[in-house]
């Protein structure tokens, strides 16, 4: 995939300084703020992607290498790629709300990807034939979002937590 020629140039930078942690996140937020990563991938779609639709997102890599303050091994992130797939199957786990999306990825295999992970530095998409129909793919997805959060409030509740 051929990214812009702004997206490239962030996309370098951050993968030049990843040692850098003290400016990571400002590299990561400064690639995540296009509002289009290809000439395909147009639309930005961070914190509302759907089944159906075909996107593109930066995957940190991490690798428990560091020693951190209590001695003990710590995750460290050792670079980035960009995943570009379709998203097959999205949901909410059962008893942590925790949003899941399957992707299937352009070299065929199936990545599973926690939401935190997917929206981390930002998701493009290529725009629907019909918007209309991810319209209502997004409908139902955020229906069923709102559910399970009811699920969580009640049960935490019952629980005495609130």
């Amino acid at each position: 995939m051929k990214l812009l020629k702004d997206a490239q140039t962030r996309f370098d930078a951050l993968n030049d300084n990843v040692d850098d942690w003290r400016n990571r996140d400002a590299f990561e937020s400064n690639l995540g703020s296009l509002s289009k990563l290809t000439r395909a991938y147009t639309t930005k779609c961070t914190g509302d992607v759907c089944k159906g639709d075909q996107v593109a997102f930066v995957q940190r890599h991490w690798e428990r290498k560091a020693i951190n303050r209590y001695g003990k091994l710590a995750n460290v992130v050792v670079g980035y790629s960009i995943v570009s797939g379709v998203v097959e199957k999205e949901s909410y786990g059962a008893e942590k709300q925790q949003h899941t999306f399957s992707i299937r990825c352009d070299d065929k295999e199936l990545l599973l990807i926690k939401g935190r992970n997917l929206y981390a530095i930002g998701v493009w998409r290529k725009p629907w034939a019909n918007e209309e129909q991810r319209h209502a793919a997004l409908e139902e997805k955020h229906q069923r979002g709102g559910y399970a959060r009811q699920l969580a409030a009640n049960r935490r509740r019952d629980m005495g937590l609130y």
